[in-house]
């Protein structure tokens, strides 16, 4: 809401109050008329889920190599609790994956959020029943290993959500309501509440695992 009036996202049609692509272009071509060799990141519509309007309207820069596109994903963003990897990775493509297709590749891909509760040993370690803790922790298993394996065979750089173990203070807007108070462990950090070791040596261990590159320059 913008000056008491509602505006919904758009992608490529050329509203300038709501087409974030029109909004990318216009702000990485002033970018670049200082600094040609910045990358311009372009999130998704709907949280950063989705580029569904990317191939037909692409961000069209003057420097048409420093575009990268990013997107956020998370168990409860539209996936069910006992999606199967196919169907998973068939709802990535179309969300997100789309963008670095070799039939109609437009730039990489950068997943710029995923987390996950790294509090319940069921999610992470490999020796423990998917769902021994709750049901709730079944799914959030299901999708771990499922987003896993997708940036795994895509070879998508990504980004962590997030590296700290303990939280600022957090209030709900509007009412104020308080949420975290200052240093309380962070449920979703790669850090312990004490900053001092991993939160989870799986998480820890599931991270590095993607870190090798498996295609690009220098990779055989």
């Amino acid at each position: 809401t913008t000056g008491g009036t509602v505006r919904t996202p758009t992608w490529g049609d050329g509203n300038t109050g709501t087409d974030f692509r029109l909004m990318y272009q216009q702000t990485g071509n002033l970018i670049h008329q200082h600094d040609p060799d910045a990358l311009i990141i372009c999130e998704g519509l709907s949280y950063a889920a989705s580029l569904t309007g990317v191939p037909a309207n692409p961000v069209r820069l003057t420097h048409p190599d420093k575009v990268i596109y990013s997107g956020h994903d998370y168990p409860w963003f539209g996936h069910a609790a006992s999606q199967s990897q196919p169907d998973y990775l068939n709802q990535m493509h179309a969300n997100l994956g789309q963008v670095m297709d070799p039939g109609s590749w437009q730039a990489p891909l950068w997943l710029g959020e995923f987390g996950v509760d790294n509090q319940s040993p069921s999610i992470l370690d490999p020796g423990i029943p998917r769902g021994a803790s709750s049901p709730y922790n079944a799914g959030t298993a299901n999708w771990w290993h499922n987003v896993t394996a997708w940036l795994a065979q895509t070879d998508a750089d990504w980004c962590y959500w997030h590296l700290g173990g303990t939280h600022v203070k957090g209030t709900e807007p509007v009412t104020n309501r308080l949420i975290y108070s200052k240093d309380d462990r962070c449920g979703d950090g790669l850090f312990a509440q004490d900053w001092q070791g991993p939160s989870s040596l799986y998480l820890l261990a599931a991270l590095q695992k993607l870190q090798p590159a498996s295609s690009g320059p220098g990779v055989t």
